[in-house]
């Protein structure tokens, strides 16, 4: 005579709330590593901006910030858009004892920026360019509450690789010293 012998299944089974916990546990795990990869871009990348805060005859001053802890950004080329103004754009460079100010370590830094000079356009109707004195007139009967609006364009290549070019814009009127010291009638 056989006997049967019943036996249990020891094989564990994994109930519907064990599921919930492991598919909660791998949701939680995937959304840290998402949020600890944000922060760790974010905290490391380079993140460059900059004002104006001052001007005299040899340049305009800029304070450049880089909010990232650790990583430095360039400053790559500067430059004054005049826009309708009648003075040719001109590249801007750091002044002398500014130099090596390029590299933006986290922090501030104030930077002095200047022409190497300012040419003046060609007038509509003639081929012959404004001459500085026309130039500085201009200047005098600007409408103080509506001036002409002069663009400084800076572009920073940020830590990750990305270059973008940031603006201010100010009144013309702002850099009159400067546009007097670097004007020439001939341009550059």
């Amino acid at each position: 005579m056989r006997h049967r012998i019943k036996t249990k299944d020891l094989t564990p089974r994994t109930t519907p709330f064990q599921w919930l916990s492991i598919v909660v546990s791998i949701v939680v795990s995937s959304g840290t590593v998402a949020l600890i990869s944000f922060f760790y871009t974010r905290c490391t990348t380079s993140n460059t901006s900059f004002e104006i805060v001052q001007e005299n005859r040899d340049a305009v001053f800029v304070l450049i910030s880089n909010d990232a802890p650790r990583n430095s950004s360039h400053m790559v080329e500067s430059r004054l858009d005049f826009g309708s103004f009648p003075l040719e754009n001109a590249t801007l460079e750091p002044m002398a004892g500014d130099e090596g100010k390029d590299v933006i370590e986290p922090g501030h830094v104030r930077v002095g920026l200047t022409p190497r000079g300012l040419g003046a356009k060609m007038k509509p109707t003639t081929s012959e360019p404004y001459t500085k004195e026309e130039i500085l007139a201009m200047l005098k009967t600007q409408n103080p509450l509506r001036p002409t609006q002069v663009t400084l364009w800076i572009k920073f290549k940020e830590s990750n690789g990305v270059e973008r070019s940031l603006p201010q814009t100010m009144s013309v009127t702002f850099i009159r010293d400067l546009i007097d010291e670097k004007l020439t009638d001939r341009g550059i």
